[in-house]
């Protein structure tokens, strides 16, 4: 079994904390289709990388936009929300990317089917 380490501790509780705020809801609708994928942590825990896909329109840039700038305005209410649950001397600043894992495992399905269909389609 794999030892977590301290950060990658902090990273899954601070993802379930803001994923925890976020379903409780807002006032932004853009949010109302963001899921939060995960956390990556500054080694001095000082900075949190929070990654995120939007639902039903990840591969869609301006919706994919328009939920970066509903998190980046949201940014000081969810560290507050960090402040008032997390029992750590630090609160990790937070910065928000777009997970675009989900893009790229359907981009290699999307080519693998179509050179299985070539595969059978020759003689």
């Amino acid at each position: 079994m794999k030892a977590w380490t301290r950060g990658e501790r902090v990273g899954k509780l601070i993802v379930q904390i803001l994923a925890d705020r976020l379903t409780r809801g807002t006032s932004d609708r853009a949010l109302e289709s963001v899921v939060l994928t995960g956390a990556e942590m500054a080694p001095d825990i000082k900075m949190a990388t929070i990654y995120f896909q939007v639902i039903n329109g990840d591969s869609d840039p301006v919706k994919v936009e328009a939920a970066l700038a509903a998190l980046e305005h949201a940014k000081h209410m969810l560290h507050q929300e960090l402040r008032r649950q997390m029992k750590i001397k630090f609160v990790p600043t937070l910065r928000f990317r777009h997970d675009a894992s989900l893009d790229r495992v359907q981009r290699l399905e999307s080519i693998f089917q179509e050179l299985e269909a070539e595969r059978k389609d020759e003689p």
